[in-house]
């Protein structure tokens, strides 16, 4: 009996599904299009212009199947631009495709416009991808070496929007043009712990016998700060200067690992990203500066930024006093930062949107893509429990919302322990190092 009650509940929940999808479908398309009359009154060419926009946007449709349609289009063949087979398989795109058919039987469609936006739309579109090509090709050097670039002293201004707070960076430093990508990281560790290793500019490299995937110019996140700070170690060692932080002191988990980005010592548990960012600690962790004079602004090894050096670096190297290093018009977001408006919810390839110039030299994504962890202070010793990051990342909500971390002195605290696809790293060196940019 109790079988039979079962199978009969299966099959109501399985029709009940497929209708509750039926009227989804004809509600998403019939809220679209409202009424043949409005579809009229609005102009029915406008509004498929208006829907070929939203699917490109939200990428049901892409540059190729739009060069199909207007291959067809030059024939004097109207098509959905949407495979019926697609269709079939996502209801998404059986919605999508339903509000197409319905315009595309429509008699009063003006083919020639519908030409020539598609037409301007694809010829716009490869300026683009032109453009991004060249940026890329000018960066390509900073992905496959790490260098740093001269940033001067000065003033800043904290927190501009609600602290009239003087403060002064007194010390020139070298800091990276980019984040740390995928590629720096798999060149010195040979792993990638990138969440967004997969991806649409993913390759799979030979690395001593094994395969790694990656997104060679994606910035590398997923990463503990310990292990970035054990990357910095590293890179000094590399460069012949001292390193800057002094672990001896620290004993590790063995279960983790800095070229798996889960490094963390031994008396801190590994965190689960599942909640708990106060994970078990022990004060007598202790992280010395090495010398000389035990201060982080005279070392000479490859470090974190500070706060205060990520502050003034926001505020275009302390100039400008709105709540971006490019102004106060929010609106310009979009051409400087990765964020939720227009990241797809994923880290991006670095380096292809509009930079800070600081005397000549350009700094890219210091907003959006992902956070950066930093050193918390100038002192010799490390004993903090949360861990400010700071310049908001691929998921960060508009600065025009309460909760966006995209302003300048916005910040989100973690536990060092902690590491999620939305935090990377950036480092920097005091300016009287022995490397050259």
């Amino acid at each position: 009996m109790k079988t039979w009650v079962t199978l009969a509940f299966i099959i109501a929940m399985f029709f009940g599904l497929h209708v509750h999808e039926a009227r989804a479908s004809d509600q998403c398309t019939q809220e679209f299009f409202s009424s043949p009359t409005e579809s009229l009154d609005s102009g029915a060419t406008d509004n498929f212009i208006s829907y070929l926009k939203m699917l490109l946007e939200n990428k049901t449709i892409g540059n190729l199947e739009l060069e199909k349609f207007i291959s067809n289009l030059r024939s004097q063949i109207l098509i959905n631009p949407i495979a019926k087979e697609q269709a079939s398989v996502s209801g998404r795109a059986q919605v999508y495709w339903n509000g197409i058919e319905h315009l595309i039987n429509r008699e009063d469609l003006d083919r020639d416009k519908i030409l020539m936006w598609v037409g301007t739309y694809l010829k716009e579109s490869k300026r683009v991808r032109l453009v991004r090509q060249e940026t890329q090709e000018l960066v390509r050097d900073m992905h496959h070496r790490i260098e740093f670039l001269p940033v001067p002293a000065g003033q800043l201004q904290e927190k501009p929007s609600y602290q009239r707070m003087y403060l002064t960076m007194d010390h020139p430093i070298k800091v990276m043009p980019i984040p740390v990508t995928q590629r720096h990281w798999v060149y010195e560790f040979g792993v990638n712990p990138s969440r967004f290793a997969q991806g649409e500019n993913s390759v799979i490299v030979d690395v001593d016998g094994r395969s790694v995937e990656m997104q060679a110019d994606n910035p590398v996140e997923n990463i503990t700060w310990w292990s970035a700070a054990f990357l910095a170690n590293k890179l000094s060692e590399k460069y012949g200067l001292e390193p800057v932080y002094d672990f001896s002191q620290v004993k590790w988990n063995r279960k983790t690992s800095a070229a798996e980005g889960t490094l963390v010592p031994r008396w801190a548990k590994p965190h689960n990203n599942k909640g708990d960012r106060y994970c078990a600690w022990k004060d007598a962790i202790n992280v010395a500066i090495n010398p000389p004079g035990c201060d982080l602004y005279h070392t000479e090894g490859v470090r974190l930024l500070t706060v205060r050096e990520q502050l003034f670096l926001f505020q275009g190297a302390g100039v400008s006093k709105g709540p971006f290093y490019f102004g106060d018009n929010a609106s310009d977001l979009r051409y400087h930062a990765w964020f939720q408006e227009n990241s797809y919810n994923e880290t991006q390839p670095v380096g292809l949107l509009r930079p800070l110039v600081i005397n000549g030299h350009e700094f890219y994504d210091l907003l959006g893509n992902v956070n950066e962890w930093n050193h918390p202070g100038s002192g010799d010793v490390f004993r903090e429990r949360l861990l400010q990051v700071t310049g908001g990342s691929y998921e960060s909500e508009s600065p025009k919302r309460s909760a966006s971390t995209l302003k300048c002195g916005d910040f989100s605290t973690y536990h060092p322990t902690y590491r999620r696809g939305f935090i990377g790293v950036r480092f920097a060196m005091c300016d009287s190092s022995k490397v050259k940019p």
